[in-house]
């Protein structure tokens, strides 16, 4: 696998963050690190666009969930674009996809903020 690379942009006040490799045991603490950055700096409004990602484990699923619950909490939205097969159905087994406003393109996607 390969490692995670994440490259974070902000777009009329949403931070675009895409993902390219594997959400895993061994990546998902940087981007934990890297999402808790931005919510501790006030940030609200996320995309996580996930076409770069063929995997994700049980790791990678619990920080996607416990930021959407953070960011929530402080009363602002992440959503997600470009699931990829193997990662939608990862979240559907556990019932999570329903968790999360999924779109298929970013233009799209960043006009509900």
């Amino acid at each position: 696998m390969q490692k995670l690379q994440i490259d974070i942009q902000e777009q009329n006040q949403v931070m675009l963050v895409r993902l390219h490799g594997a959400l895993d045991t061994e990546t998902a603490d940087s981007f934990d690190q890297a999402l808790s950055s931005l919510i501790q700096q006030g940030k609200q409004a996320f995309l996580i666009d996930l076409q770069g990602v063929d995997y994700i484990s049980s790791a990678g699923i619990g920080v996607l969930v416990g930021c959407l619950n953070q960011i929530q909490d402080q009363g602002g939205q992440l959503k997600l674009a470009h699931v990829q097969p193997r990662v939608a159905r990862a979240l559907s087994m556990l019932s999570l996809l329903d968790l999360f406003e999924v779109f298929d393109a970013i233009p799209d996607a960043l006009t509900t903020f």
